[in-house]
């Protein structure tokens, strides 16, 4: 039996998710050709209300830190809806949040890794200056930096979890 994440989901219980190497590659390397390719619509659809908000997300990232994992990727997951939604391309953010929620298992497990959620929020600030500087270049490199980060740990773990020495550590 393989490596499992333990999901207790409010009115139907806890369910064990399989977790596998190889989805987070291709979750992630789907993450990396959509979620990048909306910084130039989000730069020109941003208003100064959209940057306020996605500040505050990106401050109740910093807030919940130390909280429960599913406040922090909850927070996350808010953080990042609320950004692409900005790009106004209907579509490609409904891909983009079908995405998003197949990769909700590794994002809980992210949130669970020892110092993950420190570079990430360092990521969401700054998306928020890119935001304020109207820097489409900086934007869609700031999202990549957090997807590479977040796949990089994930597959790290998820590798020394399922190695032997692990297990008998």
């Amino acid at each position: 039996m393989g490596e499992g994440l333990i999901i207790i989901t409010p009115g139907q219980g806890a369910m064990v998710t399989e977790l596998d190497l190889g989805a987070v590659e291709e979750l992630y390397s789907l993450r990396e050709l959509l979620e990048p390719t909306l910084a130039e619509d989000i730069v020109h659809h941003v208003r100064r209300s959209d940057i306020a908000e996605l500040e505050r997300l990106a401050f109740r990232l910093v807030d919940v830190m130390e909280e429960r994992n599913d406040d922090w990727s909850g927070a996350a997951y808010a953080f990042n809806r609320r950004l692409y939604g900005v790009s106004e391309r209907r579509h490609t953010v409904r891909l983009v949040v079908q995405v998003l929620n197949l990769v909700e298992p590794y994002a809980r497990m992210h949130a669970q890794i020892p110092g993950a959620r420190e570079p990430m929020t360092v990521v969401a600030g700054g998306i928020v200056r890119a935001l304020d500087r109207a820097d489409a270049e900086q934007l869609g490199a700031h999202i990549a930096r957090g997807i590479t980060t977040t796949r990089t740990s994930l597959l790290a773990a998820m590798s020394t979890a399922a190695t032997p020495a692990a297990v008998n550590s």
